[in-house]
């Protein structure tokens, strides 16, 4: 058996690659390298940071008209629509404005006081998702940082596992991809995650699904970038609250809902989807 471990610098994290298979060093580097290359495809798309991403390009002109998506994008808008509705609108990435205000995100919209978009409010139920395109019907400030990292955890998994099996089938043993504590593991069942708690000390905790997402407010005296969309104010978070689940980019985006909603919304039910406060 061979491994192979690998970390870069990604989505404001640190991407760790661990791979052990059954397979000589060159298929192992292979698999890898294109796992980063679809995460840096995922950042370069989706950064709020970037005033040249695609993501930069839909907040400052889809409220003029309808814009044409990459494939990536348009998952991610789509399932971000899909959580607002089942979340009854307490998952919404259209808060940007909110972050901005408060300094967790730069303001790429000069000069602030006359920009429609700076000063737009939150309501994901503007955006309109038809035929791969999105369209604002008033202007929209959306950020992908609460769904957008666990996406790029799920895609890099999933071609890791494609190049293996293609390359050598049968090979592979385990694998896993963690984003700053976004985390999906191929053949989980023995698998064992460090989660902090507010103490910022670990936690060990063995796998419940495929796939796990944390957030916290132990960093920020308490508070988190987690807004209540029904008051705009940032969510006390006491505890590290964890989503298990299959994939990634849902528990990270749950991670937002059991922080605003607690552990009985029927949303994690409908993804099976397991809740734990460290």
């Amino acid at each position: 058996m061979n491994q192979i471990s690998r970390c870069q610098p990604f989505l404001g994290t640190f991407v760790e690659v661990n791979i052990s298979a059954d397979c000589d060093d060159e298929l192992l580097i292979k698999a890898s390298d294109k796992a980063f290359s679809m995460v840096q495809k995922v950042h370069q798309k989706m950064s709020f940071h970037n005033p040249n991403s695609e993501l930069s390009y839909i907040n400052s002109n889809a409220h003029q008209h309808p814009i044409e998506l990459s494939k990536e994008l348009y998952e991610v808008l789509s399932m971000a629509q899909v959580l607002h509705q089942k979340s009854d609108g307490s998952f919404d990435v259209s808060v940007a404005p909110w972050l901005v205000k408060d300094g967790y995100l730069p303001n790429n919209f000069q000069p602030e006081d006359m920009s429609p978009v700076i000063q737009s409010s939150t309501d994901l139920t503007a955006m309109q998702l038809q035929e791969k395109q999105v369209y604002f019907r008033r202007p929209l400030l959306l950020d992908l940082g609460g769904i957008a990292k666990g996406y790029a955890v799920d895609q890099a998994m999933q071609v890791i596992v494609e190049e293996l099996q293609r390359g050598l089938p049968g090979a592979l043993e385990q694998a896993s991809v963690n984003a700053g504590g976004d985390l999906k593991v191929y053949n989980w069942q023995d698998f064992v995650t460090l989660i902090p708690n507010k103490n910022k000390t670990m936690r060990a905790i063995p796998m419940i699904n495929a796939a796990v997402a944390s957030s916290s407010g132990y960093y920020l005296a308490g508070n988190s970038a987690i807004y209540d969309v029904t008051t705009g104010k940032q969510v006390d978070i006491p505890a590290t609250v964890s989503i298990f689940t299959d994939q990634c980019m849902v528990a990270d985006a749950l991670t937002k809902v059991a922080a605003l909603k607690g552990v009985d919304d029927p949303i994690f039910a409908h993804y099976n989807a397991d809740v734990i406060f460290t």
